[in-house]
This record gives structure tokens, sequence and C-alpha cells, in this order.
């Protein structure tokens, strides 16, 4: 390996501070060097005086040992705060790509200021005549930098960069790279992440995800209740420790026991406690981001929970589940969350509506077949979980047009649909894997919350990401868990979990369950040929000097003292 050469100084600018030795030196040439002291006869010290006199400078500063130490203090204390450093020739490519991951992921333990960290001591010490790319990941990806060799502007950059609680979008990167790579097989390119990334590798990061993360997937107040749904998503078996926390003095601590990966739904009684609420898993875990949820109180009317002849006993189980209702039977004109054997036809009662099955009308025709079931793509993104499970039996297919769809089979087709208030399934619940596993009661928990009315929206609070129509005039002054800021439009799309207060009120955004909090390792597809070894130039690395300066000076200063305190004694 090439030894280290060119050297360089960091901030070369605080060489200014030179002027301290000099001002040592000056006040030792200048100080008085003699003390007023009584003697017998005088004669003899004249004598002395006249032949230290006539001495130079050097003669004079010859004995001073403590002046010394001091001068060597002051330089090493000068080099230390320049930084200087020294280049392995051969390892930094002329054209450099930074790409840093700011997802939610990498918010928890530190992962975010360690590869910011490591990315602005790559742009610091790589030798002149570097040109220096940035790129940015979160839901989006964003070039916040072309090709410059402007380092001041681009270390700025990187010290304004936050992480966001968001889930990143890894695919939108590695077009990026092979299109840079295959135009220009000389760049070098990193990618500051907790993960590997897809597709590519021939990308070097900084260090790989843990594989163990427990989650909070939803977490809502129904007035009597707290409904929490709580997800394990590593292999092994857990049991977690959850506090659920109010206004006052409120607060309660449950276990909780999960088998692997899943999922599982919680319910607390409300005993007098007041909100906001904050649940918290207490367990450590590779993602703390998710950890947290937080919830208000609900509604101040009071709800009801409508069961009408001939519902699924399934069915009615998961309602009470998702709602924490006791079920009431009959009264179809009373405002309230009706369950039905059959939609009725024509217009529906106030309320929301949930159904075993469609009215007449809306049936285009009936079979039997099986597969699986999944939420629609545009809901998972809205309500952050997935729903995986199988189903077999009949089924109904309805006319097109006339509901839209919350849950589909692997070909798109329909098996849960949403109209005007009501939700409406296309097969027999019991046909299915959903009435033995939590997802039937967290799905009806989400719609619920979902479709409340627009006096009550901002009370259910918001997902990080999501955009919020701000009610009253702007700009307004919002405080949140990172401070306090100004809102300027009535628009907003909150990137943080926790309570913000407004003007009007408090919201509680959350972060809930990210897909990239258990990224499997991707199979790797060959990017471009690597080309020779001497011209590839695949990591960067200089060496500073800066501890070793530091610790030296220090030394010298106890030193220093010791002599000084020696000479003071004798």
């Amino acid at each position: 390996m090439a030894g280290l050469t060119d050297w360089g100084w960091n901030a070369g600018s605080q060489a200014v501070w030179f002027w301290v030795p000099l001002a040592v030196l000056l006040l030792y040439l200048f100080r008085p060097r003699h003390r007023l002291q009584p003697v017998a006869a005088a004669f003899l010290w004249r004598r002395v005086q006249d032949r230290l006199g006539g001495q130079s400078l050097w003669r004079r500063l010859q004995s001073q040992r403590l002046l010394w130490l001091q001068l060597l203090f002051c330089l090493l204390a000068v080099l230390a705060l320049m930084r200087p450093y020294q280049v392995r020739p051969g390892l930094v490519a002329q054209q450099v790509v930074l790409i840093v991951d700011r997802s939610a992921s990498m918010a928890a333990s530190g992962r975010f200021q360690e590869a910011v960290q490591e990315a602005r001591q790559l742009v610091r010490q790589a030798p002149a005549g570097c040109e220096f790319a940035l790129a940015a990941l979160d839901n989006n990806l964003q070039m916040l930098q072309p090709f410059s060799s402007d380092r001041v502007a681009l270390d700025g950059l990187l010290a304004g960069l936050r992480p966001l609680a968001l889930g990143g979008q890894d695919e939108r990167v590695a077009p990026l790279v092979l299109s840079i790579l295959k135009n220009n097989p000389q760049a070098q390119v990193h990618w500051f992440s907790d993960h590997s990334l897809a597709q590519v590798q021939c990308v070097a990061h900084l260090f790989d995800q843990g594989r163990i993360n427990y989650s909070i997937d939803s977490f809502q107040c129904s007035g009597q209740q707290l409904l929490l749904a709580v997800r394990n998503y590593d292999a092994q078996a857990a049991q977690l420790q959850l506090r659920v926390s109010g206004a006052g003095d409120f607060s309660v601590d449950r276990t909780c026991s999960l088998r692997g990966r899943g999922r599982q739904l919680l319910q607390i009684p409300l005993t007098g406690g007041q909100g906001p609420y904050t649940a918290r898993i207490l367990n450590q875990d590779d993602l703390d981001l998710d950890n947290h949820a937080f919830c208000l109180d609900p509604d101040s009317a009071p709800q009801r929970l409508l069961s009408q002849e001939g519902v699924s006993p399934f069915l009615e189980q998961a309602a009470q589940a998702a709602t924490g209702l006791s079920l009431l039977r009959g009264a179809a004109d009373v405002k309230g969350i009706h369950l039905w054997a059959r939609l009725p036809e024509g217009k529906l009662s106030g309320g929301r509506h949930i159904a075993c099955a469609p009215p007449s009308s809306w049936v285009q025709s009936e079979f039997e077949d099986q597969g699986s079931v999944l939420l629609t793509s545009s809901l998972q993104r809205q309500w952050r979980f997935r729903v995986s499970g199988q189903r077999w039996g009949k089924r109904y297919l309805i006319k097109s047009g006339l509901a839209e769809a919350v849950l589909v089979d692997s070909s798109g087709q329909p098996l849960l649909v949403e109209r005007e208030g009501a939700l409406v399934w296309l097969f027999a619940l019991e046909n299915s894997e959903l009435p033995l596993s939590p997802d039937l009661p967290v799905i009806l928990s989400s719609w619920l919350q979902a479709h409340q009315d627009p006096a009550q929206a901002m009370r259910a609070g918001a997902l990080c990401g999501s955009r919020v129509v701000v009610p009253g005039p702007s700009p307004m002054q919002v405080t949140g868990p990172l401070g306090a800021f100004a809102l300027e439009q009535v628009e907003w799309q909150p990137d943080w979990p926790g309570f913000y207060h407004f003007a009007w009120g408090t919201l509680a955004v959350n972060f809930y369950a990210p897909e990239e909090s258990n990224l499997d390792r991707p199979k790797l597809v060959a990017g471009p040929p690597p080309t020779a070894a001497d011209e590839v130039q695949t990591r960067p690395m200089s060496q500073e000097y800066v501890r070793p300066l530091v610790v030296l000076a220090l030394l010298i200063l106890l030193y220093e003292y010791r002599c000084w305190w020696g000479s003071k004694r004798s």
C-alpha cells in the first residue's frame, strides 16, 4: 500500500493564532528581570548587572525552561486547531457521489449523525481536484447538489440534513447509481444508510441494520377503551412490556406475548384517565422510532354498536375489539355503527355501516375460488400496515363503479369495498384466515378512524408524511416535539411523531410500522464490471493528527506545571 503523502490543513485559517506564542516570547524578553531587595553592599551587584546586560537575547533565553515548554504547548495547540492531515494516494476518485438515507430507521441509535459525520469527513479530507454530488433519500430521491468542487457549500448542506420519520424508497436509488456508473465507470458512489442497497453490489455502505424490531401499528381511543395494536417483526417469540400514560397520574403497564412475526390487539379500559395519551414499548430493539404512539381524547358524543339479525359472530367480535363498545341488537334507525348480514337497499340511516354481504342490486355474479387477501396499495401507504391471508369458497362480483376496493385478491379483484360510509364484504368471513388473526379488528378500526366527520378529523391525529389541512389563519405558531416553529401555509406535512400544539388545540402525529424496519437481505444483481485494481478508487481515507497533537500538548502542560511547582518550592 502506498504511503501517506500530500500534507494539508483542514482549517488553515486557524493559523491566525500563531500570534500567541510570539506574545509569550515578547513577554519573556521585556519583563523585569530583578526584584528590589535590600543588601549590605551594592558594588558587587553592579558588576553582575553590567556583565548580564551585554549578553545577546539568545543567552538571556537559554536558561528559561518554562518558556520553551510554554512555546511548545502553544505551537501544538495551534497545529491541532489547523487540523493537519495526509492523504493516501489513489483511493479517492475525481468524481464522488454521496447519497444519504434520511428515512426513519436512520433516526435510531445515532445512525444518522454517524453517517453525516462520515460523509463530511470524506469531503474534508479528499485531495484537491475532487468533485462531489449530493443526493438525499426519504420518500423521494432529491439531488441536492450536482457535481461541484465547492466543499464549503457541500459541507453546509450535509450539516443541515435531518432524518425524517418516513419510509425510504430504495427502488429510486438503484437506477441513479447504475446510470452514474455506466456513464462514468471511474466515479465513486457512497450509500450512507443502515442497510445495503438492492440491485447494486458495487456500492459500499456503513453498516447493516439489526433484525430485531417491535412496533405500535395503531393506537386509538374509543371513549371507553384504548385500542393498541402491537407487532413483532422478528421471527423469535417476544414478551413485550408496554406503558400507556395520560394526563395527571394515569399510567398502565401491560405485558404482551407474541409468537414470532405477527400482530396483537390490546384493549386498555379507561378508568378515570384523561388524554392526550402516549403509548410506549419498553423493550429495546433496532428501530425505536415506531415504539411510541400518541392519541387524543375521543369524540365526546356517545357511540353505539348496533347489530342486526343474522350478523356473523366473527364480525361482531371484531367490531367490538375495534371500537371497545358494548354490542346492542336491533334499533336500525338509531345513529351509530350498524352491523348487517346484508346491506339494505336504498338510503341508509345516519352513522356508519358494516355488512357481511352486498345488496342484491350490486351483485353481477357469484363464483367460487380461493387465493390471497391483500390490502390495496393506496391504503398500505395511508394505514401503514399490510394484510396477508388466504380465503376460499363463494364470493360476489359486483358491478363496476359502485364502490372502492379496500381488500383485493392477487389479481386486483375487490374482496372488501366501501361506499358512502358503508363497508361491505364480498366473501364469507368464516371462509378465510382473518377471524383467527388480529388483522380484522385493525382493518375495522383503521377504517372507522379514517371516516370520521370533518369536525372530528383533527382529533383522530395524522401520520408522518401525510398532508394535513390546518384550520385557522396563517401564519400560525406551532409547538412540537422538535421545538416551536411558524406554520406559513394552511396545508402542512408533519415529518416527526409527537404532539403538536396549536392555538385551537392539539394534534397527535404518529409513525406506524415502516416497511423498511424489517428489510430482508436483497439478492444482489451484477452492476457494471469493475476495472483494473490500480484504476478503481474504492474508498476515501486520509489520516488526521488532531488527537495525538492534543494528547501531546496536555502532557507538556502537565510537565510544565511540575517544573513550575518544583522551582517555586526551591
